[in-house]
């Protein structure tokens, strides 16, 4: 038996220049208050999963990972994605404070048998105006 409180997202990430899509990502936030435990399971079209896990670090910041050999917390991914641009280890953490959201992830990529890390990181804000520019 488990009781989660879940939270559904959808990220859609364009480029500016153009406005087309280089990122789509459908996924979920799970916690549960029984053990504390959050988990991060998201989804990318070209055929990448990840079920990441963690918990509520010391700085009060929501931390989870993932690797490919971890038997808990681990990435699904198509032969194509496995052999061509495998992910091998995903980890993300966020940290929320009044109305200001700052996070950082860092995913480690075997592209074409290249290995390299891709880091992103954004601090958001809440905004009550219609206007975007407008805090």
């Amino acid at each position: 038996e488990q009781t989660l409180a879940v939270v559904r997202y959808h990220q859609v990430v364009t480029r500016q220049r153009d406005d087309k899509v280089f990122h789509n990502e459908t996924g979920y936030w799970l916690w549960n208050a029984a053990d504390g435990s959050i988990v991060q399971v998201f989804a990318i079209p070209r055929g990448v999963s990840v079920v990441a896990g963690g918990r509520v670090n010391d700085h009060g910041q929501i931390e989870v990972r993932a690797a490919v050999d971890d038997p808990d917390w681990s990435i699904g991914q198509t032969p194509f994605m496995r052999q061509k641009a495998r992910t091998v280890a995903f980890e993300h953490r966020v940290g929320v404070s009044g109305d200001t959201l700052v996070y950082d992830e860092l995913t480690k990529l075997e592209i074409y048998v290249r290995s390299f890390d891709h880091t992103d990181s954004n601090t958001l804000y809440l905004s009550l105006s219609a206007d975007p520019g407008i805090r």
